[in-house]
């Protein structure tokens, strides 16, 4: 029997459960709620049946939308912003993300659309039981059970959409597999989250809904619904950050292609006393503790320092703390103490999916990175945290020292096509795309993937020269 694995996602749902329940749930739910509350204007005002059909059709692509940007800002850490958020990445970043979840959405309720034509008399007749006399005849178990499966099968192809680089990899089963194979319990744990958390909050207001219902039932109803809509927010709320979370958990240890076993996990850099760390504890309140860190050393700088330093003592090197004191000594101005701690914070981070740490981290001392004694592992897998906090150039440099460390590094050499076809045909920066090319060229002729690397130079080149 397979292990189950677990990855760092475990420890951050609780953290995406709670920060869900913030007011940004409502204003996530009040955005899907209107083309409902629309459908039910002109239906009732209008009297218009097309324009009622129009609204709740609007529902569909609107709810795809709302979750794939969710998704994203998961995939980017954030766990505390709603809908109209963009810590995740821009517009031209999500619409990618849209397009794979609506078109695998597409492709799932095709056979659905079959089986509703295929059965529509028998339907017709379900239907129709309530309105007149006779025992309803139950709806075909096949379509009763494809259709069950909904709520679950969107848990997956949210995921599939925010972890895929290409449209092709939603459809590819080694990425699937790469994803999902022995995190069933991870799986299950999305569900539950996501409905369990509402309904928690539901079984809480509902007696003080009635007991306030029997006083004013027309403020009681009121109050209902406005807890409705939110309990709608918190539900896409926690699933769409869920998956985007989970995706960020496991893909941090997969190779852009997502087919294949995962690499191995980066080992820790020294400790700035020269040690080899102890295994990582898990610090109690360790983001509290931070945070708690960061409002003393406003007023204190020595005494928060002292702080995070207990902490590092007490448990082992956290990569989010080290990162804060990191932060802390640099702001200070010694440059020394920070850089000794940035140094033991950069892979631990990359290890953890902390992307956003690396890359501050990674902005602040990048020219001292490569004197820092990581070996190739360890370089290419701060690449590929940059890479999915977006900074595409400080990740072409991390994967360009780890190639520099080992010419035969394919991790390296994969993750420096990925920078270059993304600055490439971003037209961000196309002659740093020209120069990462190059280089591959030049330090790597041996790589079963140079042949590639040429064919992008051969081909951006031309373009290039008819602009």
């Amino acid at each position: 029997m397979q292990t189950p694995q677990r990855s760092r996602f475990v420890e951050m749902a609780g953290h995406v459960v709670i920060d869900s329940l913030h007011l940004p749930s409502l204003g996530t739910g009040l955005l899907l709620s209107v083309p409902v509350l629309l459908a039910v204007f002109f239906a009732a005002k209008v009297q218009s049946g097309t324009l009622t059909l129009v609204s709740l059709a609007a529902l569909f692509p609107l709810t795809l939308y709302v979750l794939s940007r969710l998704a994203l800002n998961g995939l980017g850490g954030d766990s505390m912003g709603g809908v109209f958020s963009q810590s995740g990445g821009s517009f031209e970043d999500l619409m990618p993300v849209f397009g794979r979840f609506i078109s695998l959405t597409l492709v799932w309720a095709l056979p659905a659309v079959i089986m509703f034509g295929f059965y529509e008399p028998k339907l017709r007749n379900s239907f129709a039981a309530p309105f007149r006399m006779g025992a309803p005849e139950p709806p075909p178990v096949i379509l009763t059970l494809y259709l069950g499966t909904g709520f679950f099968v969107g848990f997956l192809l949210l995921t599939v959409s925010v972890a895929a680089t290409k449209f092709t990899d939603a459809f590819s089963a080694g990425f699937w597999a790469a994803l999902f194979q022995g995190r069933s319990g991870e799986v299950f744990l999305m569900l539950a989250a996501s409905v369990g958390a509402p309904v928690a909050v539901f079984l809480l207001a509902a007696p003080w809904l009635s007991a306030l219902g029997q006083k004013s039932q027309g403020f009681a109803a009121f109050l209902a619904g406005v807890l409705i809509i939110y309990l709608v927010g918190v539900h896409v709320s926690i699933h769409g950050k869920l998956c985007g979370f989970f995706a960020s958990a496991v893909m941090s240890g997969i190779l852009s292609e997502g087919v294949g076993p995962a690499p191995p996990a980066p080992a820790s850099a020294p400790s700035p006393s020269g040690k080899e760390p102890e295994p990582t504890v898990t610090i109690p309140g360790r983001d509290e503790e931070i945070r708690q860190a960061w409002v003393l050393f406003a007023q204190r700088r020595s005494a928060a320092i002292e702080r995070l330093e207990i902490l590092i003592a007490q448990f082992a090197p956290d990569g989010r703390v080290l990162h804060a004191l990191a932060m802390m000594h640099l702001q200070s101005q010694d440059s020394v103490r920070a850089a000794e701690a940035a140094r033991g914070a950069l892979p631990l981070c990359a290890a953890a999916g902390d992307f956003k740490q690396v890359k501050e981290l990674y902005a602040a001392f990048s020219s001292q990175v490569q004197g820092w004694g990581y070996d190739h592992t360890q370089l290419a897998a701060i690449g590929d945290a940059l890479a999915q906090a977006g900074d595409m150039m400080q990740a072409a440099n991390a994967f360009a020292f780890s190639l520099h460390a080992d010419a035969t590094d394919a991790r390296a050499f994969k993750g420096l096509l990925k920078c270059a076809s993304h600055l490439a045909q971003k037209g961000e920066a196309p002659d740093r795309a020209l120069k990462i090319y190059e280089f591959l060229i030049a330090r790597a002729p041996g790589s079963p993937f140079v042949e590639h690397a040429r064919t992008e130079l051969t081909v951006l080149k031309k373009r290039l020269s008819k602009t």
